[in-house]
């Protein structure tokens, strides 16, 4: 083990006022200097602050968009400012880069590749740009790493609670991390709990369905797909869902674009950050071929399995390169978190 002590660096604190200058830069960036960027934050504001009867309220009252809205109304209600549920939902969104600090700084370094992948969990700039304003990745990613982190106490209260939140906001994640986590425990869940879990994860699938019908107006997969095809040619930035393959919109989705096909100074900006992540991405690769990441604990990361699940299911239908960066932040976060789980529990093996 390296033994170079970290906090001859950067303390905790010292690491965590960092993030928390990026996380403010952005959320003064979206709100107050890029004002394109507040498109869905203003339709939330807008709409959470037009409920003003209960008509209103039952109209909203449906997983997805509805139910966000409605949070957003909480927040409205108390404090009538666009800049000050803005900054709630930031601090909200905040609380998950505390305990990245809080459960992933190490005094002693295990390793380089630690180190960098440790920073990439903390300053990846998309990471805070989606998550610094009224949207809802503001509240899935502590919501997601609240419940994975807490998965060893699946049946609890609060991990009910905050699982049920999480289906209410975005209801595909439901099926999909009740995958990883059967494919995690797979070993260990007895034939009743599985029984359930994939009981629980087709009526999820039936709610998520229920919902395309309400966006498309049919239950019909093909006639679905048509209209999905026909809103994605509205937008900029298109990955035509007729053209590419699967396995190019799962490449497209995590690494373009880059500088050879950014024709937008945004997306030249983007492109910074996805040659980084495709250097970091190809070195995973590299360690998990040569064996010096261990594969199966790896596999048996919740972690891991969940962000990889997420990254298979949004590749059916990706479309377009800004929906993809806001999706990355299912996925990029809990990727780097497994692979820091993976360094952690290799290194306390090699030593007991």
């Amino acid at each position: 083990m390296n033994s170079k002590i970290i906090e001859n660096i950067i303390s905790r604190k010292g690491l965590l006022l960092l993030v928390f200058v990026e996380h403010l830069f952005f959320f003064y960036f979206n709100n107050i200097l890029h004002k394109d960027a507040l498109v869905d934050s203003l339709f939330y504001y807008k709409a959470a602050a037009g409920i003003h009867s209960l008509d209103l309220f039952f109209v909203y009252l449906v997983p997805g968009t509805g139910i966000t809205v409605l949070l957003v109304s909480l927040f409205v209600k108390i404090f009538n400012s666009f800049l000050a549920v803005s900054l709630i939902f930031s601090v909200i969104s905040f609380t998950a880069y505390y305990y990245f600090v809080k459960d992933y700084y190490e005094k002693v370094i295990y390793n380089s590749f630690y180190t960098i992948t440790f920073l990439m969990l903390l300053f990846l700039p998309s990471m805070h740009w989606w998550t610094a304003g009224i949207y809802k990745e503001a509240l899935i990613l502590p919501l997601m790493y609240f419940i994975l982190r807490r998965i060893n106490r699946l049946f609890t209260f609060w991990t009910i609670f905050l699982f049920s939140l999480l289906i209410l906001i975005r209801p595909y994640l439901g099926p999909v991390i009740l995958a990883g986590i059967v494919l995690r425990y797979r070993s260990f869940i007895n034939r009743k709990i599985i029984i359930s879990i994939s009981i629980a994860t087709v009526l999820l699938v039936l709610v998520f369905v229920t919902g395309l019908k309400s966006v498309f107006g049919t239950l019909n997969m093909e006639t679905q797909f048509e209209e999905l095809y026909k809103y994605s040619q509205t937008g900029v930035a298109i990955i035509d869902i007729k053209e590419t393959t699967y396995w190019e919109r799962l490449i497209y989705m995590m690494f373009r674009p880059l500088f050879f096909d950014a024709d937008t100074s945004m997306k030249f900006i983007y492109s910074f950050e996805n040659a980084i992540f495709l250097g970091w991405f190809s070195l995973f690769l590299y360690k998990i071929v040569r064996k010096k990441i261990n594969r199966s604990f790896l596999f048996k990361n919740i972690y891991f399995t969940s962000s990889l699940f997420i990254w298979l299911f949004i590749g059916i239908y990706i479309y377009n390169y800004g929906l993809a960066s806001r999706m990355k932040v299912m996925i990029v976060p809990f990727l780097l978190i497994g692979v820091l789980e993976t360094i952690k529990k290799t290194f306390s093996e090699k030593n007991c």
